[in-house]
Order: C-alpha cells, then sequence, then structure tokens
C-alpha cells in the first residue's frame, strides 16, 4: 500500500516490485492465515491497554487478540516506495512485549529476537563504525532525579523522537505528548531534553548529523527490507514468524535458524553485523548448549491451557479444514 503525505492511499503504476512484494506478501499471509496464533491462558479475546498519544492519552484502549485475521500488509509512505515499507496489521504488534512472551503458534512456546538499536546502528554502519556497548548508555546523573535504567529508558526514547523530527524543537515536542500523563518527563522543558541529545551527540560524534534531520521514514524502509529478507526466507520453508518492526517472534524450536536469518540478512543490506538480543535461548540451542537442561527449559516455558483456548484451537482448525477443502488454504 502506497500512501501520500497525507497518510491517504495514493495511485500507482504495476511494476516488477510491486508484483515482487505483492507475491511475497501473499504467500506470507497464506501461511500466516494457516497457523494457529493465541495465548494458551489467555480467557478473554483481548486486553486493556493506555493509549500513548492524542486526546485520550493516558485511557484504556481495548485491543483484540487471538482471532483468526492474521492478514499484514505493507505501508509505503510519501508516495515513495524507498520510504516506510513496514510490515502493518498483526495484533502482536499492539499488545507489548510482556505480553508477546506468552504466544505460541501451533500450540508451540515462541522465542522474540530483536536487534539491538537497529536505527542507530544503521547509521553508525553508514559512518563506517560498528558499535559497540549499549549507545543508550549515558553517564549517571544526567537527568535529575533518574536511577541509570529509568535515564536510559528516556535517552532511547528521546533519541527515536529525534532521528523521526525534521528538527530539535519537533523532537521535544514530540518526546513529550509521548510521555506519560503525570510524568515527570511530560513537563521537561526544550532545555533539559537538548542537554540529553547533546550529550548523546557527544558520546557518539558520527550520528550527530542522523539527529533531528527527517531520518526516520527512510531508515524505516532500510528496516522494512531486512524484516522482507527474513519473512521471505522463512515463508519459502513454510515457518511463521510475527514480525514487530525490528524483533521477529517464531516457533521455539526455529529460533538458532532466526537468528541466523536475521544477521545475513542485515549483513546485506546495511553491510555491517547488527547485535541482537538474547533474552532467551530457543529449544534448539538448549538442546545443542545445555542437553541436561532441556526438560527443566521446556517445564519453564510450559503454560496450562484453559478451555477458552482449547475452543479457540478447535473451531480455527476446523476452519482451515474447511477452506482447505474448498482449495482456499493452501
Amino acid at each position: 500500500m502506497l500512501h501520500d503525505e497525507r497518510k491517504k492511499e495514493a495511485e500507482y503504476q504495476d511494476t516488477d516490485f510491486t508484483k515482487a512484494i505483492r507475491a511475497d506478501l501473499k504467500a506470507y499471509n497464506e501461511l500466516l492465515a494457516r497457523t494457529f496464533i493465541d495465548v494458551p491462558d489467555q480467557v478473554e479475546t483481548f486486553i486493556q491497554r493506555p493509549i500513548k498519544s492524542g486526546p485520550r492519552q493516558g485511557e484504556l484502549n481495548r485491543v483484540p487478540i487471538c482471532g483468526w485475521d492474521h492478514h499484514v500488509r505493507r505501508i509505503f509512505n510519501r508516495s515513495d516506495w524507498r520510504s516506510g515499507g513496514r510490515f502493518y496489521g498483526g495484533w502482536w504488534q499492539s499488545v507489548g512485549s510482556e505480553f508477546r512472551k506468552r504466544i505460541h503458534l501451533d500450540d508451540e512456546p515462541t522465542v522474540e529476537v530483536d536487534y539491538q538499536a537497529l536505527h542507530v546502528a544503521i547509521l553508525a554502519a553508514e559512518k563506517g563504525v560498528d558499535l559497540s556497548g549499549d549507545p543508550y548508555e549515558l553517564p549517571e546523573g544526567l537527568v535529575t532525579g533518574l536511577d541509570a535504567p529509568s535515564q536510559r529508558k528516556l535517552v532511547k526514547s528521546l533519541v527515536l523522537m529525534a532521528l523521526n523530527a525534521r528538527d530539535r524543537g519537533t523532537a521535544c515536542k514530540a518526546f513529550r505528548q509521548d510521555a506519560p500523563v503525570g510524568s515527570e518527563e511530560k513537563s521537561m522543558t526544550n532545555k533539559e531534553l537538548l542537554r540529553v541529545l547533546d550529550a548523546f551527540s557527544e558520546k557518539h560524534p558520527f550520528l550527530a548529523d542522523g539527529l533531528c534531520s527527517d531520518q526516520g521514514i527512510r531508515l524505516m524502509n532500510i528496516d522494512s527490507r531486512i524484516a522482507s529478507r527474513v519473512i521471505n526466507y522463512l515463508t519459502k520453508r513454510q515457518i511463521p514468524v510475527l514480525c514487530v518492526h525490528d524483533s521477529f517472534l517464531i516457533n521455539y524450536r526455529h529460533a538458532n535458524m532466526l537468528k541466523t536469518v536475521m544477521r545475513g540478512a542485515c549483513l546485506f543490506e546495511v553491510g555491517r553485523q547488527v547485535a541482537l538480543s538474547n533474552n532467551y535461548q530457543g529449544l534448539d540451542e538448549m538442546e545443542r548448549d545445555s542437553p541436561e537442561l532441556v526438560a527443566d527449559y521446556i517445564e519453564f516455558r510450559h503454560r496450562d491451557r484453559c478451555s477458552e483456548y482449547r475452543i479457540r484451537q478447535r473451531l480455527f482448525g476446523e476452519r482451515v479444514s474447511y477452506l482447505r477443502s474448498l482449495g482456499l488454504g493452501g
């Protein structure tokens, strides 16, 4: 889907590029359509999450989950196939990382793997620099009243806002708009926030010209190309993977394969490796590295299946079987 500057659908002429990405999306959506994506101990088919921005910021919003509509699409921006291009539509993108840990694919646990500071790492790679350590860690006490973890969270949020902003004032305004209602961050002045941005630029001088220069939309295009390579590789092998822009969920039997594919996709598109998170090992990695702990690992990842989940699982299986009988389910 192509959007114009007003974020409205734009007309376009078909090309080899649009035909190729449409075919890739069709194959991916067909695989998702026959994959049971659910949470074993989830009774309701919705959760409530606070609205992050806008006039209703802070209010609870009901997010539908565990449904059968797994269709995703790619959205390009500014009437330009080189802007944006990320994958959107999956309910797993709207539930938060803690909830995603509970998601199962075809009744088996998942592992989520993400690139660390991907957009910052891409900008560094373009300058011929390999990032080392956590780029969002700045000297403690830079922001009065915040401990190190809270300060790091603030730095990360502000830097990401700055990557998407056209100027420094816009970055500060966007940061305050996104901050939780009643938080100290909500009332921080431009002067306080710019001191943080300047400290970040001082630590990473090669990134300074990437901040507040409207880089976000271009960087999203790069991460969408990386994601497309990961998704296409696994889809061709009939292994479902859920994309959350710069992270992916996969059945825990295929965690090592996912990490290998992510490294390769990033190397192809960026020309350099980007560090991956390793919050959880997959079952395949556990079997390889610590076989004596496999039973404990499986028990640790086990979740009780509630009756509502079992009903959804049965109905989903019947639906997929019916569609296949009509030649529609792949």
